[in-house]
């Protein structure tokens, strides 16, 4: 999912009266600041400020996930929720100037937040405040910094003993290059390179490849794949996490490939058994107030 901005013509949406309204769905978000130049933000659901979504400065991690209502529109999934972001003080500046930073589902629709209930979702800030306005006709992006939703899909069969799981995000948002993240004691990364997938009306395997790659703001990975003379469309969520043996790491960003330009090399990092990770790319190539660096969320 992708979460977009809207400028100065944002509408300001009514706050839901939440007793007259189907309130049995719910979904868990985390705040991530990740935007190397906005100031502190508050997180406001349903134009309510959240408490521990307030006063997120770069490069925070709130605390914990916050559980938030979703209005009913019927399936597994919910949706009508309003996600905004309000500068702690002052403005947000640059592009948005005295706007707040809005939730949009695509670059090109006023959608909101649409989450499946009882789910859970990190919601990053990303980019920076000077970032034009897209030039995509009928876009409903104006630039600035944005408000983007992954999807927390956790394994869904318990963490086997002496395994934590990870995952990795690329949010650096003037490194156009892609990366991967690598294991510096052994120079290899630590995710799979190769995925295989069925296209299910024949039955037919194909392998996407370079899957151990981050693009910026990406975790959807999609390829044409040809087996047999069958050509078919398969795709693979990149946020999903990989399951590796606990214990203590140095982990190294690299560019392109595992033996390309060093970028960031982290601190030691101790995986605890069934602890589930993100590690996040954030920070400006050749910045030096706010450099290249990688944080860490802990899901659980």
């Amino acid at each position: 999912m992708l979460g977009l901005m809207m400028g100065c013509d944002e509408p300001e949406y009514a706050t839901p009266n939440l007793a007259a309204k189907d309130t049995t769905f719910s979904a868990k978000v985390l705040f991530v600041h990740a935007s190397p130049d906005a100031p502190a933000l508050n997180l406001f659901v349903n134009n309510l400020p959240t408490a521990v979504g307030a006063s997120v400065a770069y490069p925070q991690i709130q605390p914990t996930y916050t559980t938030i209502p979703l209005l009913a529109t019927g399936g597994p999934s919910a949706g009508n929720t309003h996600l905004r972001a309000k500068a702690v003080s002052g403005q947000i500046g640059g592009v948005l100037g005295s706007a707040d930073v809005v939730f949009r589902a695509s670059g090109t629709n006023q959608n909101t937040f649409v989450a499946n209930t009882r789910s859970s979702y990190t919601i990053f800030v990303t980019d920076t405040i000077a970032r034009p306005k897209s030039r995509t006709p009928g876009t409903t992006d104006v630039g600035g910094i944005q408000l983007w939703s992954v999807a927390d899909l956790f394994p869904s069969n318990p963490i086997p003993a002496g395994k934590s799981a990870i995952r990795f995000i690329h949010l650096a948002p003037n490194l156009k290059d892609t990366v991967t993240l690598v294991n510096s004691a052994t120079g290899t990364t630590p995710f799979p390179k190769t995925i295989s997938k069925t296209d299910r009306p024949t039955g037919k395997k194909g392998d996407l490849t370079n899957t151990h790659l981050r693009i910026y703001r990406n975790v959807f990975l999609e390829q044409t794949l040809t087996v047999d003379n069958v050509t078919f469309r398969a795709n693979t969520n990149l946020n999903e996490y990989t399951v590796v043996d606990a214990g203590m790491y140095t982990y190294e960003v690299r560019t392109k490939t595992e033996t390309g330009t060093l970028l960031v090399t982290m601190p030691p990092v101790t995986l605890v058994e069934g602890k589930i990770y993100t590690f996040y790319l954030r920070g400006k190539v050749g910045s030096t107030t706010t450099p290249l660096g990688v944080e860490t969320i802990l899901h659980n």
